[in-house]
């Protein structure tokens, strides 16, 4: 839950325009809005699950963000700006229930296209992760506007492979940077999480999740026992094994589930405390039983005729 105090806000957003006047620090100015917009500011305590409140709580972010990349779009040395800006407009559209957070990401990954090709630094790369998790969120957005889940999904698409496109060039461009690729399967959780609910959509999901898991798999050959990929790493093959659980594909689905119960459980050695973590290995293994012959599924021993 978070409070808000418009007037308070306000100030603080008219103090950030000057500032940016001045040292137009976009990234230092996106870090500031957010915690001023979604920490304690005030009194009033607005329901974040209601689409108005969110509104209400958000638009001087998007206002903001809307006005640093209409001020310097067309300025060649502002590119990371803009793109951070953009990056960050989208993930605030798809929170508030716009239908133009598509549109103003694929804006943000045609920045990003003109950066790699003026061959910019790798830190010169605002971070698509958060927005990609923002967006995957509540997913109330994906119906406003009498537009179905359906058409987002399609629209979705065009933006997904220029995601693709650029941020494989990227991590091809900079293979010691695993930034890249940690951005690339944040969008592609979004993608996977999305046609997953859309009719017709659930190969494409399928597709998406695959892709989450192999950078997933990349990502920790470079950081062997990081927590946070480990987890993402189950969640995707959890989520393509549903899929294929869906579609009738078991013999497809056990590996998955095998090897995602073979990475829960180790999380859940190291950290044994946490019941989250023992409940949804359990969750797992009650699903793998459910879809594993009968003759796979019993204990070793069980079933056999005894020696004599």
């Amino acid at each position: 839950m978070a409070t808000f105090a418009a007037g308070s806000t306000m100030v603080a957003l008219n103090a950030m325009h000057e500032r940016d006047e001045l040292q137009d620090d976009v990234a230092a100015a996106a870090e500031a809005i957010d915690r001023i917009v979604l920490a304690a500011t005030g009194e009033e305590k607005p329901n974040l699950d209601s689409r108005s409140a969110r509104e209400k709580l958000l638009q001087p972010a998007a206002a903001y963000y809307q006005k640093i990349i209409q001020k310097h779009r067309g300025d060649e040395t502002k590119r990371p700006q803009v793109a951070s800006a953009q990056y960050l407009l989208a993930g605030v559209e798809a929170s508030v229930g716009s239908a133009n957070c598509d549109d103003t990401l694929a804006q943000g990954v045609d920045t990003i296209r003109q950066m790699r090709e003026a061959d910019l630094g790798p830190e010169s790369y605002p971070s698509l992760k958060a927005t990609a998790l923002a967006m995957a969120g509540p997913m109330e957005w994906v119906t406003v506007k009498n537009v179905s889940i359906g058409d987002h999904a399609r629209g979705l698409l065009f933006t997904i492979e220029v995601v693709d496109s650029e941020y494989t060039a990227l991590a091809q461009k900079f293979p010691a940077e695993p930034s890249f690729r940690d951005d690339h399967a944040a969008m592609l959780r979004y993608s996977a999480i999305l046609q997953a609910q859309a009719p017709g959509r659930q190969d494409f999901a399928l597709t998406a999740w695959d892709k989450v898991a192999k950078l997933m798999q990349s990502l920790l050959q470079d950081q062997p026992g990081n927590v946070e990929y480990q987890q993402r790493l189950v969640e995707a093959l959890v989520g393509s094994a549903k899929l294929l659980t869906r579609k009738g594909k078991d013999a497809e689905a056990i590996p998955k589930y095998e090897q995602a119960i073979e990475v829960q459980a180790k999380l859940v050695e190291a950290d044994p405390e946490n019941k989250d973590l023992a409940s949804s290995l359990e969750a797992y293994k009650k699903d793998l039983a459910k879809i594993q012959p009968a003759e796979a599924a019993k204990p070793p021993g069980e079933g056999e005729d005894p020696a004599t």
